[in-house]
């Protein structure tokens, strides 16, 4: 076979969802909103090879049914997603052939039965999602069994035969032993039963191609959206039962029931497990791929490992502490220009891999703009004012205690001389003047030493700070001009850092 009839017949492109048939098998699902309309048709019978004019009655004299119908068992929908090849699709389990009364393995049924031994992770798999029109059906559920029929539409007569799949309510409804449409009896003396034995059955026979009665299939409302469909006599608006006779060409298209493998795609246990490798390829809430299910299911099958896991992100406690071990390091991997690096250059944030850590500096950063000013309740707010530029930092200098901050001068930079520690003032006596500093002060020690001597204090009132305590704020006796005077003199007197 070329290319040609290769792409025309293997199904490439969206196509549409694959049921259980054989490609050459019409078939039609019996749903819908509207009502169907439609005839059952008649098994074969084995003595005539002719198509269009073979068939048996629906039921033999002792009650048995014979082939115009067989009930698969179904898995339907398996899968993900809403449609499309590998996402959904309906399984048809082995327990369809099996003989009566013998046991068969079921890939599908083992797998159901696994699933609900361990429900806390895999019973996510049995549920809907969501209601009405955005509900996404269950990815798994049970086998179930349909009843496949030759049906024949009468709202759509040119459509030809197809093989009906009725739901498992309208299945129920058709041959439930005790209120099943089938099965449903007439009243009738037993004389009557002997010379005809199909007028005890209430639709008489149900398959016969000239005289059988039409059915619809319909769903009902009692439960809405959930509601069962249900299968019923044909009835015409007096009342009576809709016939309607099939002809030789609508008989001749019928598949045959009793060889099921003529029309019907029969997957070995191998294939169904493959199937579900391919439909079942997501991961639990929990984290878990579907495929380690899988291995638990089927133990004795071949199932591909599990694939890894997409790596996670990076979980980082609130506020500013270390990342848990293991996480990945911001910046780490493929380097950005200009990412991670600090203003100025240097080492990435997060460093740089293989490389020991870099020691961190004990020093002290320089803030960028001016400490703020210490506040002592009573005091003077003085402004910082700008510092003197070109004069040399004084390095070392312990800092002159007791001499009160002067409001509206600029800080002058001391002379670069060999630290001097200023003598401890004495306490203040009441009524003694205090003591006068040394000849050793320099600085600005040195020029208030030289200052007049202040008048002798007035005694200190109780609860009130003592005279030259930091914080007292400055006197209205204080010249301003007699001070600066002093100022400029330091400035010449100082040598040149």
């Amino acid at each position: 076979m070329g290319l040609n009839d290769q792409v025309k017949n293997g199904g490439i492109g969206r196509g549409t969802r694959k049921f259980i048939f054989k490609d050459h098998v019409k078939y039609e699902h019996m749903t819908g909103k509207d009502a169907m309309i439609f005839r059952i048709l008649p098994a074969f019978d084995p003595n005539n090879p002719d198509p269009g004019t073979s068939f048996v009655p629906f039921a033999l004299p002792d009650g048995a049914l014979t082939d115009w119908a067989m009930l698969v068992h179904i898995n339907r929908f398996v899968g993900h997603g809403k449609g499309g090849y590998g996402s959904r699709k309906d399984l048809l389990s082995p327990k369809t052939f099996a003989l009566t009364g013998t046991d068969v393995f079921c890939p599908l049924d083992q797998l159901f039965q696994t699933i609900n031994t361990d429900p806390n992770t895999w019973s996510y798999l049995l549920e809907d999602v969501g209601e009405g029109k955005g509900k996404i059906r269950a990815a798994y559920g049970r086998t179930i069994p349909h009843l496949i029929a030759n049906t024949w539409n009468l709202n759509q007569p040119t459509l030809g035969t197809q093989v009906g799949v009725f739901t498992k309510s309208s299945t129920d409804s058709l041959l439930d032993p005790k209120e099943g449409l089938v099965f449903q009896r007439n009243n009738i003396p037993e004389e009557v039963i002997q010379q005809n034995y199909l007028l005890q059955y209430a639709v008489g026979d149900l398959t016969d191609p000239n005289t059988g009665p039409a059915l619809t299939c319909q769903k009902g409302e009692a439960q809405g959206e959930y509601s069962k469909y249900h299968v019923n006599l044909a009835l015409d608006n007096t009342q009576q039962i809709v016939r309607r006779a099939l002809d030789q060409a609508v008989m001749s298209q019928r598949q045959n029931m009793s060889t099921p493998a003529e029309f019907i795609n029969i997957p070995t246990e191998e294939e169904l497990v493959e199937e579900l490798i391919i439909l079942l390829n997501g991961r639990s809430p929990s984290g878990i791929h579907e495929h380690s299910l899988l291995k638990l299911a089927f133990p004795n099958f071949r199932i591909p490992d599990p694939p890894a896991a997409l790596g996670g992100m990076s979980t980082v406690p609130s506020g500013f502490g270390a990342p848990p071990a293991g996480a990945p390091v911001a910046g780490a991997g493929v380097p950005v220009a200009g990412a991670g690096v600090p203003v100025g250059g240097g080492v990435p944030v997060g460093g740089v891999p293989g490389m020991p850590p870099v020691p961190q500096s004990t020093v002290a950063p320089v803030p960028i703009n001016p400490a703020p000013a210490v506040t002592v309740p009573g005091a003077v707010t003085v402004p910082a004012a700008a510092p003197v530029v070109g004069v040399a930092p004084v390095v070392g200098v312990a800092p002159v205690v007791g001499v009160a901050p002067v409001v509206g001068v600029a800080p002058v930079a001391a002379p670069a001389v060999a630290p001097v520690t200023a003598p401890p003032l004495a306490a203040p006596t009441a009524g003694v003047a205090p003591a006068a500093p040394t000849a050793e002060a320099t600085g600005v020690a040195a020029n208030m030493a030289a200052a007049p001597a202040a008048a002798p204090a007035a005694p200190a009132a109780p609860g009130a700070p003592a005279a030259g305590v930091p914080g007292e704020p400055v006197g209205e006796g204080f010249n301003e001009a007699d001070f600066m005077t002093k100022v400029e003199g330091l400035k010449t007197q100082a040598p040149q850092a």
